[in-house]
């Protein structure tokens, strides 16, 4: 699991970006960036399980969103994709 702060910090504005758009519920996107932001926080620490069990939210939470059709496939893409790249580096 990566410590980089860009690969994060782009995970973060893509959330940001959906809740702008409106196209994503305020609740869900708090959670999304309350999540991003502790995975920032620990693996910063160096705490890599726990930075990545947040992304492990994150990407569960984005397929959620889309299976249940609150978010459409397209517009949640995105952020799925970037958490899933980030999980499948090696620490």
């Amino acid at each position: 699991m990566p410590s980089d702060a860009l690969d994060l910090s782009h995970l973060t504005l893509l959330i940001q970006r959906l809740l702008d758009a409106e196209v994503l519920l305020e609740a869900d996107g708090a959670t999304l960036l309350d999540h991003a932001e502790a995975a920032r926080l620990a693996l910063g620490q160096g705490r890599l399980e726990e930075g990545r069990g947040h992304i492990e939210q994150i990407a569960r939470w984005m397929e959620a969103l889309i299976q249940s059709r609150v978010l459409e496939a397209s517009d949640g893409r995105a952020v799925l994709e970037t958490a899933r790249r980030l999980l499948s580096i090696e620490a």
